[in-house]
């Protein structure tokens, strides 16, 4: 840096948003002259606001060489040099963008936010409504790749409002409009061509394109299954065909709302506390416990006490139903001790008795298997201070010990874990329209809202959704920070894992009925999508069922669950599937592979069939079942009580083989085509059925 220009020249990031490029200014003091961001290397350049070429001045041009190549740079934002000179203060906050905006509150935010650098504020920065709204279109616009998933401001809710209506009627006008057989193929042609196209382009706006094409071919195919391919020749034809039909037309929901919920994800950074830490409030951390052993327990309680958080203020309480040695762990390690005497409404009970006797502003939940970093706390309580109306920040589950779908595949860690999409993924487009889910664990929660809605809800057996749910309503606002700051025990068994989904879809279809997201007062419609997806996704059990079980009608009996042509099957059918495929593998991309999410609902299909089915006519049937955890699995062994529905299903899927290739062979007029199409679903399904 030129001599005279003043020393207190801090390290900040510039984008250009013409060319959506990142250029790295180092202070005087700095030596240095590259910096790497996650992985990536970027060439640092001296500040030099001497220079007539300097690239903050109105309509200045200057040349800057990155990856061997020059490229020319023009400033997006003009900005004027204030009054200043060489032997005066001149740190960035002299300079502004036109408009009033402070462009080191522009360079500051984006660097913490998009490239996660620790940076110092200036102690003075110039806040206008202009710079607000450049700031905004610096965070939605520059960081638009796929890798960098969007985040920082929440979409309003007012514009899924204001965009739905018109972009259905559009939707139906594509989806509705007749085509014969050459129409449908030239249109299915241009939308494999424009996904082609699109698949290309790693942004935001192609993503949701390819959200837009799918849901037309899609749509067109269940126009056409429900308008041309329902056979009412015979009772049977038309049993099967529309008991496949429900099952199309429930998947094609749960696709719909599934890609609006993460259409635009919020990538969360945890906010920063005050500087000050005599200011942060109390926080009770609460471990509730069941029946796992003091192995379990003692390093969850251990790093609760250990966490970056003044200790008069650090209040951590083990909550049990009154064992004498869990009592004595906790006393000598320095924890408080809750014991209740009345046992009902299991873990929520257990939460809400020990919020009647702490005082903590905000209150921490973890499982007693869930071990906290050292910085959850400073990572998580910035959002509840930073906006009192925020009740909730739940943060991901991780697990550190495989899962039983890792164990029999052999898949530790190769490919994402099953919980993964949820946790990972879908929270953050849950958190984009203020509808993230309390996930029962690795939470802060704020008192005040909590004690507003009774505590944990205790209606149903998935209190943590429930009580998410409740809190939406009352007006809380929730937060998600996707960075996982605890880690926990998976579950050790399939039929355990079985057990604890049993319970979710059970509570989840539980909250439908009792407190149905579609109903009543107090939440948005985003919220109401998002919540009434979550439940919808636990009654795939029936159409999964269907779906491995299609193609057998044919293969016994010659009925037809698709009445059409084979030319017609192929022009609508083959496109619905690609699509399909195809814009899920780049949505669940690292969170999730779609022949995997096949073989996770197949294995849980059968087992939450009949729990949701009765919790929709019995919602008050049910009890809460704590999951087992911390126990070992010595030796290898089939489990037969919980495999021999799949063992069931494989043999019908082989016997329909089998029958399929004797028609094709000895049949003395086989429908090759058909034969065909429904041989290569069978082989799809045993498949999954062989995975699961």
């Amino acid at each position: 840096m030129k001599k005279g220009i003043h020393p207190e020249y801090r390290e900040v990031a510039f984008v250009d948003l013409s060319i959506n490029q990142t250029f790295i200014i180092r202070s005087a003091a700095q030596t240095r002259e590259t910096i790497e961001i996650d992985g990536v290397t970027y060439p640092m350049y001296k500040l030099d606001t001497s220079s007539a070429s300097h690239p903050f001045y109105t309509g200045a041009q200057t040349r800057i060489v990155e990856a061997g190549r020059v490229e020319k740079f023009r400033a997006k934002f003009a900005a004027k040099q204030q009054a200043m000179n060489a032997d005066a203060p001149c740190p960035i906050t002299t300079l502004r963008v036109d408009g009033g905006a402070s462009v080191s509150d522009i360079m500051m935010q984006t660097q913490a936010d998009l490239l996660r650098l620790p940076v110092d504020r200036p102690a003075q920065v110039e806040t206008t409504a202009f710079g607000a709204a450049a700031l905004r279109c610096v965070r939605a616009v520059v960081d638009d790749s796929e890798e960098k998933k969007p985040g920082g401001r929440r979409l309003p809710s007012w514009v899924p409002v204001v965009l739905l209506v018109p972009g259905l009627v559009l939707a139906a006008l594509c989806i509705t409009q007749p085509f014969n057989l050459h129409g449908q193929i030239v249109f299915l042609a241009l939308m494999f061509v424009s996904m082609i196209v699109l698949m290309r382009i790693r942004a935001r706006i192609t993503l949701m394109l390819l959200f837009v094409i799918s849901f037309v071919v899609s749509g067109r195919y269940l126009w056409w299954r429900c308008t041309s391919t329902v056979s009412t020749g015979n009772g049977l034809d038309l049993f099967f065909g529309v008991l496949l039909l429900v099952a199309e037309v429930y998947a094609f929901s749960v696709m719909v709302l599934g890609y609006f919920q993460v259409c635009w994800v919020l990538d969360r950074k945890p906010a920063a506390l005050p500087a000050d830490r005599s200011v942060w409030p109390h926080v009770d951390i609460f471990i509730p416990t069941y029946n796992e052993s003091l192995d379990v327990i003692k390093p969850t309680v251990y790093a609760a006490l250990n966490m970056d958080w003044p200790a008069d203020k650090l209040h951590v309480y083990v909550l049990d139903d009154g064992r004498d040695f869990i009592q004595a762990f906790a006393e000598a390690a320095g924890a408080g001790y809750i014991k209740r005497e009345e046992h009902n409404h299991a873990k929520a009970g257990n939460i809400n008795h020990a919020m009647t006797v702490t005082s903590g502003e905000y209150i921490v939940i973890f499982d007693c298997d869930h071990v906290p970093s050292n910085d959850f706390l400073v990572s998580t309580t910035g959002w509840l201070v930073r906006d009192p109306k925020i009740a909730l920040v739940q943060t991901p589950h991780h697990f550190y010990s495989p899962d039983p779908f890792e164990k029999n595949m052999h898949l530790e860690r190769a490919m994402p874990i099953e919980n993964s999409l949820f946790h990972d993924f879908i929270q953050k487009g849950n958190d984009t329209w203020n509808a993230t889910m309390f996930c029962g664990s690795s939470a802060v929660m704020r008192r005040k809202a909590l004690e507003e809605i009774g505590g944990i809800a205790v209606e149903t057996v998935t209190e943590d959704a429930h009580t998410s749910l409740k809190l939406n309503r009352r007006g809380w606002n929730s937060a998600f920070i996707s960075r996982p700051l605890a880690s926990g025990l998976s579950t050790e068994t399939l039929a355990a894992h079985i057990g604890q989904r049993i319970r979710w879809a059970r509570g989840m279809i539980q909250i439908f009925r009792l407190d149905n997201p579609m109903l009543g007062k107090g939440l948005t419609l985003p919220q109401r999508l998002c919540f009434f997806n979550a439940m919808l996704h636990f009654l795939h059990g029936l159409p999964r069922i269907i779906f491995l079980l299609a193609p057998l009608p044919y293969m016994y009996a010659d009925i037809y669950v698709i009445y059409a042509t084979a030319a017609s099957v192929f022009a609508y059918v083959i496109p619905h599937m690609v699509h399909t495929a195809v814009t899920n593998s780049i949505l669940q991309k690292g969170y999730r592979y779609p022949f995997l999410g096949g073989v996770y609902e197949a294995v849980l299909s059968w087992y939450i069939l009949i729990p949701t089915t009765v919790a929709l006519i019995f919602p008050h049937y049910g009890k809460f079942n704590v999951t087992a955890k911390g126990g070992t699995i010595g030796e290898k062994y089939l489990d037969w009580h919980i495999s021999w529905p799949f063992v069931a299903l494989i043999a019908l899927n082989a016997v329909g083989l089998f029958i399929g290739l004797e028609k094709a062979f000895f049949d003395p007029d086989p429908q090759y085509v058909t034969l065909v199409i429904n041989l290569g679903w069978i082989a799809y399904n045993l498949m999954v059925l062989g995975a699961a």
